[in-house]
């Protein structure tokens, strides 16, 4: 959301052009985005590997396969798992608040600059209540979609590192138990579990967000 408004306060000439930097990762192969952040997430030569030792920093023995590293108490294979998914994803949401914020009319936010408000203010008491219908929708989309992680795991760390599987998410556990270990009753109540959480957080995020009048 802060992001999408400061695209839309940039000059006309350049917002196609960052509309178009932020969502490519959207549309792109997730095969493809992984062998990008694998290379960046290389031990030794990588990007952050080389950007760690270019300020003087000792960077991890390996960013995905090291399991005693973790990142302020998360397991770092964990956290590079979440920043690549969070890019891949980053793109949709910004272009549903864009088209939002282009929906919501001139004439509230210069009345209210009319009588003296910042615009601070004017962002806190009309920009963000007239977004909750949105917010619920993209709040909603993402639990969704981060539920659904597969194949940023899958090729990136296969559910490691580590006995425990510190990247093992409840999608992995259901492809491995149906189709590599042929537990399909198993892989069915995973299911149904997985759905009952996701059904019960959409119900919780509708009762906080939803709001009860139009603009």
């Amino acid at each position: 959301l802060p992001l999408a408004v400061m695209l839309e306060s940039i000059n006309e000439r350049f917002k196609t052009l960052f509309r178009a930097i932020y969502f490519l990762p959207t549309i792109s192969s997730s095969v493809a985005l992984v062998i990008i952040w694998s290379y960046m997430y290389a031990p030794g030569w990588g990007l952050l590997s080389q950007i760690f030792k270019l300020v003087g920093l000792v960077p991890p023995k390996s960013w995905l396969q090291d399991p005693s590293a973790d990142l302020f108490g998360v397991p770092l294979a964990l956290a590079c798992v979440v920043i690549a998914h969070v890019w891949q994803d980053f793109g949709y949401n910004l272009v549903i608040f864009i088209a939002a914020l282009q929906n919501i009319p001139d004439s509230l936010k210069e009345a209210a600059r009319v009588d003296g408000a910042s615009p601070l203010q004017v962002f806190w008491n009309i920009t963000l209540p007239l977004l909750r219908p949105t917010i619920l929708v993209t709040s909603v989309l993402t639990v969704i979609s981060s539920f659904q992680v597969f194949d940023l795991i899958q090729v990136m760390t296969q559910g490691g590192p580590g006995r425990v599987g510190q990247t093992r998410v409840l999608v992995l556990d259901i492809y491995e138990n149906a189709f590599r270990f042929e537990k399909m009753g198993w892989a069915a109540a995973i299911s149904v579990a997985m759905f009952l959480v996701v059904a019960l957080l959409t119900v919780v995020q509708t009762r906080v967000l939803r709001s009860r009048w139009e603009y």
